[in-house]
């Protein structure tokens, strides 16, 4: 039965009959899958009268002191456990306070206004959602989706409490270290962050500033795959995230001076430092960014100048180059 069909009979259906459909539909769907969808909170919170009442708003300190206290739960993972701490109830109910409590932080007309405070705070919110990206905290299996935020909407909203706080090179540091320093949700990439931090980047000064930062990073980093096995000092998943952190830092790099028209300092750049063991797949990448910028003469630049180095490409960056070539056009997508 399609939806619509569904929805006319119940249209149609007398009261009594609907609410006994109902129970019998609720019955049938599994414990487990209740918890994961918040079917209890959700019908509780539909069922309740709206309050046309104006809603006081909570204070900064208020805010701080229910945040802090909803991490230490979170980290003891009792949103996740039975436990005497939070019960069943506001286990089920912690999406709609990390939903409540980001609205208060980002609300235009606050009538408390702290923005180092209201940045600082949102950071942590975000900070320990990003945490439950690898550590098992919420029954949820991604809890940016569960809470009905996508983390690239989360993060840009700290970067614009950031700017309001007027001091440039704080906004650019936490910018990037929020980048390089958190996990992702399965719906987000790294470029979807950087991004969006580049597009923030509105003066020379700012583009200058974020270049000398990002560099900074990529030098302390200390990534290094050409070091002996007798000289490495990392473990393999420490050495794993030093070389995302150094691809990450490298694509930001590439994607600055792109934003400000200096490919050819982007190209050069992204070749000499971007690792990968593959050239190929290095390649590929250098592509897609170009691809995204529609960056057809410098697309077709690098792959005839990697076939001329010996890399095969791909079928379809050859088709790519054949378009180009012969159409002078870019398909819609790689």
């Amino acid at each position: 039965m399609k939806v619509k069909e569904l929805r006319d009979i119940l249209s149609k259906m007398p009261k009594d009959k609907l609410l006994n459909l109902s129970i019998e539909f609720y019955k049938l769907i599994p414990k487990a899958q209740k918890e994961v969808m918040a079917l209890d909170d959700y019908i509780e919170t539909s069922g309740r009268k709206k309050n046309k009442k104006p809603i006081v708003s909570i204070s900064l300190a208020e805010l701080e002191q229910q945040i802090n206290q909803f991490i230490i739960d979170v980290r003891n993972q009792d949103y996740l456990y039975p436990n005497k701490t939070i019960v069943r109830k506001e286990r089920l109910a912690w999406r709609s306070k990390v939903k409540r409590w980001g609205k208060a932080l980002t609300k235009k007309n606050r009538t408390e206004l702290n923005f180092p405070k209201q940045a600082e705070l949102l950071t942590q919110l975000y900070q320990i959602i990003c945490e439950s990206c690898v550590y098992e905290y919420f029954s949820a299996y991604d809890a940016f989706q569960s809470i009905g935020v996508k983390q690239v909407v989360f993060y840009k909203n700290i970067l614009k409490l950031l700017q309001n706080i007027g001091d440039d090179e704080q906004m650019l540091n936490k910018g990037i270290s929020l980048i390089i320093e958190n996990p992702l949700n399965t719906y987000t990439l790294y470029s979807d962050l950087i991004i969006q931090f580049v597009k923030s980047i509105k003066t020379e000064r700012n583009y200058k500033k974020a270049l000398e930062v990002a560099t900074h990073l990529l030098q302390t980093n200390g990534f290094n795959r050409s070091d002996s096995p007798i000289e490495q000092k990392w473990t393999e998943e420490e050495e794993y995230e030093q070389e995302q952190r150094h691809n990450n830092l490298v694509e930001l790099i590439y994607r600055l001076h792109a934003n400000f028209s200096d490919y050819s300092k982007a190209i050069q750049f992204y070749k000499k430092h971007y690792y990968c063991l593959n050239d190929e797949i290095k390649l590929y990448v250098l592509v897609r960014l170009l691809f995204e910028k529609g960056k057809k003469k410098l697309i077709k630049q690098e792959i005839e100048l990697a076939i001329k180095q010996g890399i095969k490409p791909r079928e379809n960056l050859l088709k790519l180059l054949a378009m180009i070539n012969d159409e002078n056009l870019l398909p819609q997508y790689l």
